[in-house]
């Protein structure tokens, strides 16, 4: 794209490091048309940046132009043209792209994942999503994985021993499930294989692959949703919780749309993606093709044209 090329031009002209900079400026302030920018900025240079007149005359219509791009009614249509120029004019991509985003919406959270099937096709997820699994093959009890109804949930980032004994002790008691989200240590992880093993109850473990911040978000939003959870369904690589409406998470979800209008870049991003996940606004789309280089092609351009 507009971005690696410029980065991989070795001219250290000030026409080349310019076109360098806008393309970077694009990437972080919008995330995508570094290609557009760089081809606009050339045709700029060639009528010379120096003719101010020329560069004032396209302020007006400039603004008119995004003035009528914001009444634009975002349909099918418009979403189809949007991927056909991202997606190299491939209809397939375009018509996916349109069909899934008109469903999740533009503030909707996209999983590209790959499948031993040719073509793509795509699912809405109902319910809170985590891109981790089950920690050991031990705990799944159905053909696809770990199925839980009205489970007791414990979210924590470091979990030890001490942390699940009382809870799962209550959840026994209550003849429920038992869950808990967070990095055990070796003999909590233990104790919870052997017993589910042995038929004491039915456990599981999930250790969110987050890192940092992200981890503690996640433990953070589940630790609100715990006592609200119905249902849960985790699979090798994701786990999915479906949970009942509360005030806990309509407050939990006000306070980060407080946070993602001051927040900037990485963090705004973070802050949509933590919203989607809480509004059910996951969608995964799977791509499938003949080859590993048509499957890179074919996820690299589906996840542009997204």
């Amino acid at each position: 794209d507009g971005y690696k090329v410029s980065q991989s031009l070795k001219d250290q002209s000030a026409g080349a490091n310019f076109v360098r900079q806008v393309c970077k400026r694009q990437v972080r302030e919008v995330g995508d048309g570094t290609t557009s920018v760089a081809i606009l900025l050339a045709h700029l240079i060639d009528y010379d940046l120096k003719d101010l007149q020329l560069l004032q005359s396209l302020e007006p219509e400039l603004e008119k132009f995004l003035k009528n791009i914001a009444k634009t009614k975002i349909n099918y249509d418009v979403l189809f043209d949007l991927a056909m120029v991202s997606s190299n004019g491939d209809k397939k991509i375009s018509h996916a792209v349109a069909e899934v985003v008109g469903k999740n919406g533009k503030d909707g959270h996209y999983i590209v994942e790959e499948r031993n099937q040719n073509g793509i096709t795509s699912e809405q997820i109902k319910g809170y999503v985590l891109d981790s699994g089950y920690s050991n093959q031990a705990f799944v009890n159905t053909k696809t994985g770990v199925e839980m109804i009205e489970p007791v949930v414990l979210a924590k980032p470091y979990i030890s021993l001490n942390d699940i004994a009382p809870v799962a002790s209550e959840a026994m008691k209550q003849n429920r499930p038992f869950i808990c989200i967070g990095q055990c240590d070796e003999q909590a992880l233990e104790s919870l294989v052997q017993n589910h093993i042995n038929g004491v109850g039915q456990f599981c473990n999930i250790a969110p692959s987050a890192i940092g911040n992200k981890r503690e978000d996640l433990i953070a939003d589940l630790k609100v949703l715990a006592p609200h959870i119905t249902k849960v369904h985790v699979t090798r690589y994701m786990a999915t919780f479906e949970y009942k409406p509360c005030e806990e998470t309509k407050d939990l979800i006000a306070n980060i749309k407080s946070d993602e209008k001051i927040a900037t870049g990485n963090e705004k991003a973070w802050c949509k993606e933590r919203l989607a996940r809480l509004e059910s606004k996951i969608a995964k789309i799977y791509v499938g093709a003949e080859t590993t280089a048509q499957m890179v092609e074919l996820k690299d351009r589906l996840e542009d044209a997204i």
